[in-house]
Order: structure tokens, then sequence, then C-alpha cells
């Protein structure tokens, strides 16, 4: 297995912008996700989540980046559950980077997930991420070590999980800097290139490329 990979230098010396873009302070805390609004992704279950992480923390904000099918349901979601004015809907964004540095955790509650670029890019950042046990997320997410993973489904596991990153802010910085390690060491582009590189000379019988292209170990 070649797992996808991304390009680590973007991340360097990112600019975050979401909270003067927002107008938040830096004391409000800001639950992020990054996502097609697509049924497998589970926002649902997300939004169904923060309103139980309001109970706590009264002044967060759920911020979604995303464009999808499922925005108008969505929307009509926070507005029965009285919280539209709390949750951010915006939209499909190029540059997600610095809108996720401004994050305080990054959720990814899906019902079925591949592997999930944005997950990756939110651990590169040395974001504490709190994601669904499904698919390929944990072959990256190693539960609390790097992250915090839940049963797929479970709004109220997932409210729990993030209110303990939210309420512990040693935890939280320590898995965020263990999420960026996991990245780099094993799913950064140029790791996925030589992986590649790798198997395309096991097939020809030849390493000289590799040795060429300076990706032979």
């Amino acid at each position: 297995i070649i797992h996808n990979g991304i390009d680590l230098s973007k991340f360097d010396n990112v600019l975050p912008i979401l909270r003067k873009e927002l107008g938040l302070d830096s004391d409000i805390p800001v639950i992020g996700m990054v996502a097609r609004l697509v049924p497998e992704k589970g926002y649902e279950y997300a939004i169904n989540a923060f309103y139980q992480v309001l109970k706590v923390y009264s002044s967060a904000r759920l911020v979604i980046v995303g464009d999808g099918p499922l925005k108008r349901h969505l929307k009509n979601i926070c507005v029965k559950l009285g919280i539209k004015d709390k949750i951010f809907f915006l939209g499909y964004r190029r540059q997600v980077e610095n809108i996720v540095a401004d994050f305080d955790v990054f959720i990814l509650p899906s019902i079925s997930e591949g592997l999930g670029l944005a997950l990756l890019e939110a651990m590169a950042l040395r974001k504490p991420v709190v994601a669904s046990e499904v698919g390929g997320i944990p072959e990256v997410v190693k539960n609390n070590i790097n992250g915090l993973l839940v049963p797929p489904g479970n709004d109220r596991y997932l409210a729990d999980r993030i209110i303990e990153v939210l309420s512990n802010n040693v935890m939280s910085k320590a898995m965020g800097i263990e999420a960026q390690k996991t990245v780099s060491e094993r799913f950064s582009s140029q790791n996925m290139i030589k992986k590649t590189a790798e198997i395309y000379a096991q097939i020809l019988g030849n390493t000289k490329d590799l040795d060429a292209m300076g990706l032979h170990n």
C-alpha cells in the first residue's frame, strides 16, 4: 500500500486568517471541519455534537469549510437547534491551511472514508484531531497518541472527545506535535514518490534509476 502524500512545504510560515475574517477573539474555541457536504462525511453528527459542546463551552464556534448537496439541509438543522449564529459555512476555499491554522480542534466524523487529505493537512499544522474509526483513518490516527478516534455515527462520544481536547491544553499540544511528526515521517509527497519509484524498480528488477534520482536508500 502506498498512502497519499501531501506537500509539506506549503505548511511553512502559514498565516492564520480565520479569526480576523470572522471577528473571533483568541479565547473563543474554534472547532473546524473541511470536507464536501455529503452524507458520508458525517456532518449531522458534527452539528449535533457541537450542540452538546456548547453546553460546556458556550462561546465555541463550529467552522465548516466545503460545499455540496447537503448545505441547505445542514443549515436547517442548525436553525432547528437554535445554533445557526454559532456555525459558519465558509463554502469551498482553495487555501484551507490559512483557515485550519486557527482551529483549536479538527474533526472528521465520517461514516465512510478512504484516507482524508484534509485530515493529513490539519495534522501537518499540529492540530489535535478527533476522527471516526473508519476506513483508512486508523492508519493515520493512533488513539490518544496523535489524535482521538471515535465510533462512527455517535455524536455523544464525539462531543465528549471534543470537550476533552478543549479542556486539556497539555494533551492537545502533545497530540498536535505527534500528529505533525506522523505526517512528516509517513505521509509526505516525497515519501509517496519514493515508495512508488521503489515499486517500479522492483518490477523492472533495477535500482539504478532510484540511485540516479536520489530516492534509493
